[in-house]
């Protein structure tokens, strides 16, 4: 048995549900399962390239002052820029919940 995989358009709406998937990047957000309009994964387990969730690629790229290009090294070659554009998009759309998490995280640190 296969994994289903959703893919998600910049704002946030489920794209494409696949059974299959090469995790390699390519700027779009995704998470395992099956989604819907009406049935939607949290925002803290959506992910991008081959897997990085969104909240940890945001926190990750305040720690090197928005420098994309820092971020890139530090996850490379698991991201590309289309990634971190997709993942700032993504998190435009949940920035509260990913805000909490952000936090949280820091918190325990």
């Amino acid at each position: 048995m296969t994994q289903p995989y959703t893919f998600y358009d910049a704002k946030g709406s489920a794209e494409i549900v696949v059974n299959r998937v090469p995790k390699t990047g390519g700027g779009r957000v995704w998470v395992r399962g099956r989604y819907s309009e009406e049935v939607q994964p949290s925002p803290l387990d959506v992910r991008v390239g081959r897997g990085i969730k969104v909240w940890e690629l945001i926190r990750d790229l305040r720690s090197v002052n928005n420098d994309i290009n820092a971020l890139l090294a530090l996850h490379a070659p698991h991201i590309d820029a289309g990634d971190v554009e997709a993942a700032v998009k993504y998190f435009d759309s949940y920035a509260a919940e990913i805000e909490r998490k952000i936090a949280e995280e820091l918190a325990v640190a």
